[in-house]
């Protein structure tokens, strides 16, 4: 949970914005995007919050029928194929608009499904801690865990950003990923096997 937080510091701090609307490295095309239109960032983010939207409501339905566990698996792969989507477009200098959206579209199919992990882990969490300390402590405690990691990737963005340009963040969201699925691995697939209508219960 401390990985995925630290991808949303990446992603959601102050450091993107910049890179958008300042041209850092001259080969990136993702870097300066919209340099000549600081404005359109606020759509991007609002288009992003959209699609993370939706794929929310999607897990809404799926997360029931599956562990949480198993929900957390897919998420974090789904991570994966999408760093290598911001790869695609970030070297796409050479490609035409038809083949920017279209792996721009693919990119955002890929968020909705990442944006599982969330519910996810919050369903895992509430197993985790039981009846007794309520869905208010799992809550609480995936709080804590989201602030102390968009902080840690906030901080990771900025020591990168000025060398690396998106590529670090491309590069340190992969690694977190990869970080977060070998810590999975350590929980035990049972202790997020929910029975249906308590996840059920959890997720909406």
């Amino acid at each position: 949970m401390l990985c995925v937080s630290a991808i949303v510091g990446l992603w959601l701090g102050p450091t993107l914005p910049f890179l958008l609307t300042h041209r850092t490295v001259a080969h990136q095309y993702i870097s300066g995007l919209y340099a000549n239109d600081p404005g359109a960032v606020g759509w991007l983010l609002l288009g992003y919050a959209l699609v993370f939207a939706a794929g929310l409501v999607g897990w809404s339905r799926v997360l029931p029928k599956i562990s949480a566990h198993r929900a957390m698996h897919v998420a974090l792969f789904a991570m994966l194929a999408v760093c290598v989507g911001l790869g695609l477009l970030n070297y796409s200098w050479g490609y035409s608009s038809s083949v920017r959206w279209i792996i721009g579209l693919c990119t955002a199919a890929l968020i909705m499904v990442e944006s599982g992990f969330t519910p996810a882990a919050l369903v895992w969490l509430t197993g985790v801690l039981g009846p007794q300390a309520g869905r208010g402590a799992a809550m609480g405690a995936y709080s804590v865990l989201l602030g102390i990691g968009a902080v840690a990737g906030s901080l990771l963005a900025a020591s990168l950003a000025p060398r690396f340009a998106v590529d670090g963040l491309i590069v340190a969201t992969l690694a977190m990923a990869l970080l977060g699925l070998w810590f999975l691995r350590g929980l035990a697939s049972g202790s997020a096997g929910f029975l249906r209508d308590s996840n059920a219960e959890t997720a909406v």
